[in-house]
């Protein structure tokens, strides 16, 4: 049982997650925007993540409602909602809240089909 858990189970779990990276980082990972305050620094935002590498705005969403069910049916890993008045927040001074929802199985990157797996949603928050 020594020998199972020195050598055999840090050797199994080590080949695992190094054969999920065997092809590098993800790329242009299909990612969405729900803009409800449509204002010009919101749309800099949106065109400042297209210009990443890993991540590729692929639709536009009128509601949160709509984006949730494209990531529930893999038509995106993510998106991006930016709340009515977040650019009179900033400018006011104060904190807007700026969301980001992802589901689980992007962090794998590999397709799951929406039938056989279940969609969560996680936020965090930008400042």
């Amino acid at each position: 049982m020594y020998v199972l858990c020195m050598l055999v189970f840090p050797l199994m779990v080590t080949f695992l997650f190094t054969s999920l990276m065997d092809e590098g980082q993800p790329e242009n990972m299909p990612v969405g925007i729900v803009d409800q305050d449509n204002t010009t620094f919101t749309r800099k935002l949106t065109h400042s993540l297209d210009a990443f590498q890993t991540t590729r705005i692929v639709a536009r969403y009128a509601s949160f409602e709509e984006a949730r069910q494209a990531m529930q049916h893999g038509d995106i890993y993510a998106f991006l909602f930016f709340p009515e008045g977040t650019t009179d927040a900033l400018l006011s001074s104060r904190r807007p809240t700026i969301s980001f929802y992802y589901t689980y199985t992007s962090l794998t990157a590999v397709p799951c089909s929406s039938a056989t797996s279940r969609p969560y949603l996680r936020s965090g928050r930008q400042q």
